[in-house]
């Protein structure tokens, strides 16, 4: 979900050496991102571009399923100019960001396997009370906060649901970063700057006080029971339901 801190955990994956494709495509920086996005425009246009095709938008998210859209071999040439092919990859992974993703994970999952690759799936997840305080800022009222904080986690995880995915809780990475960097360069085998990873991290940019007296409800707290990396993610309503995730899991 947007404002979950994927910006962060991009930069730092970006830090441990992964490939953010071409430097001036990158997102810049704003007042409200100072640090920056670690965002691609033309990705993220073409994500809107879907998102518009299949009636919605980023901040109105169109119901599920998805349609077919046309001309997937376009897709695939935009990731092969974005990023190169499979062998390129393997020469020099690449790291792709962008919350859409949580909504179109069913579409660029088909393309991306399809070409041969097979990506390591890292899902960031925030408190959503601190999501709903952050997008306020931005003029989107809390309870619209709430509920789009709701759909993404909810969409990103019934498409995941199987796969293995490394879960990053945001205020965990913000608490411990060594710790957490440390476990995240471990999964995705990296051989690039754990230092600089770690030091990027900047706790005092982004605390909030928005959830004090919350729980953050059964999604929430099942995904905060869930393993740092799960080799089979479980079902969504499983994840719902924390006391069942120690047989699932």
């Amino acid at each position: 979900m947007h404002r979950s801190g994927t910006s962060a955990v991009t930069r730092a994956i970006h830090l441990l050496g992964y490939r953010l494709g071409p430097t001036k495509d990158l997102m810049p920086a704003t007042k409200e991102q100072p640090r920056g996005y670690w965002e691609l425009e033309t990705m993220r246009r073409r994500n809107d571009e879907l998102l518009h095709m299949a009636g919605g938008s980023w901040d109105n998210p169109p119901s599920p399923p998805l349609p077919r859209f046309p001309s997937p071999p376009a897709c695939r040439r935009l990731i092969e100019d974005t990023f190169g092919d499979v062998a390129d990859c393997k020469r020099a992974p690449w790291v792709w960001k962008d919350p859409r993703n949580c909504l179109l994970f069913p579409h660029w999952w088909a393309v991306l396997k399809g070409m041969g690759f097979d990506p390591h799936l890292v899902f960031v997840y925030r408190h959503p009370y601190e999501v709903a305080e952050s997008l306020a800022t931005r003029g989107i009222e809390k309870a619209r906060g709430l509920a789009l904080w709701e759909l993404y986690n909810e969409r990103a995880l019934e498409s995941m649901a199987g796969l293995p995915v490394t879960l990053v809780e945001f205020d965990r990475l913000l608490a411990a970063p060594q710790a957490i960097i440390g476990s995240l360069a471990g999964r995705v085998q990296s051989d690039g700057d754990m230092g600089a990873a770690v030091e990027s991290i900047s706790p005092q940019a982004v605390r909030s006080t928005s959830r004090l007296g919350h729980g953050g409800g059964a999604l929430y707290q099942g995904l905060r029971s869930l393993s740092f990396h799960v080799e089979r993610l479980p079902s969504l309503a499983t994840i719902k339901a924390p006391n069942t995730l120690a047989s699932a899991s």
